[in-house]
């Protein structure tokens, strides 16, 4: 049986399929989180943050994994001079606050951190 082998242009593909992934599942993400600040017992029964986290991790690792196997160096990246805006990220710290209200500060303490580094990823991405 001959193994399966992926070319550089498939690659590529398969990079850049998973950063638009990665884009919508941050957007889901955020509304979710958005929506679990204001119902907080309605979203969290739905599904669960641990498993959409983990997804975002695996994705990450993935684009990460792929991208070391070619050069980007001859792909010119568009230069972005926007900033940041500062009312998303109070917002989201707001719904963040709201939604964690009632945990323990463990808890708490480990879903700041991987919010920080989801959003930090998100504006090393969107702003390069």
């Amino acid at each position: 049986m001959m193994p399966f082998k992926i070319n550089s242009n498939q690659k590529i593909i398969i990079y850049k399929l998973l950063n638009n992934l990665l884009v919508v599942l941050l957007i889901f993400w955020g509304l979710a989180l958005m929506g679990a600040g204001f119902l907080p017992e309605f979203i969290s029964t739905q599904f669960s943050f641990l498993k959409l986290t983990l997804l975002l991790l695996a994705i990450i690792f993935l684009i990460h994994w792929i991208s070391e196997d070619f050069q980007l160096n001859n792909v010119e990246l568009k230069k972005n001079d926007k900033t940041l805006p500062i009312l998303p990220i109070i917002f989201s710290a707001s719904t963040l606050t709201l939604s964690i209200l009632n945990f323990s500060l463990f808890p708490i303490i480990i879903s700041i951190i991987i919010t920080l580094a989801i959003l930090f990823y998100f504006y090393k991405i969107t702003l390069k």
